[in-house]
């Protein structure tokens, strides 16, 4: 992902190492993604969305299938990226994680 956005070796290498142990990854670096769990799927697509630090970030439903300990480390995260004056903008089913992490919230009450 990190040669996908350009992202140079040593950014990348660093942002990495940062995530990977913010996330418990950094035993399960080197093995095959086909072997990992649906969470721990989910924490590679964050880490791999995040890895050129952009300035707007939209996740579905991010603490879908975290362990407790990852899904606290995603959400601050996402108060990070917005200390920063980053966008977040994520969807979710849990009202008291919208109450706590946003500035404004939307909520659809019918789909057409």
């Amino acid at each position: 992902m990190g040669d996908i956005y350009g992202v140079n070796k040593a950014d990348r290498e660093r942002v990495t190492a940062d995530l990977l142990k913010r996330f418990s990854l950094e035993d399960a670096f080197d093995k095959r993604i086909s072997g990992y769990s649906h969470g721990m799927k989910q924490k590679i697509a964050i880490i791999g969305s995040l890895i050129h630090s952009p300035e707007l970030w939209i996740l579905d439903e991010p603490m879908m299938g975290l362990d407790p300990p990852s899904a606290f480390a995603l959400k601050e995260l996402m108060k990070q990226y917005k200390s920063e004056g980053k966008t977040v903008f994520f969807s979710t089913h849990v009202l008291e994680v919208a109450e706590k992490l946003c500035d404004r919230v939307a909520i659809i009450g019918k789909a057409s």
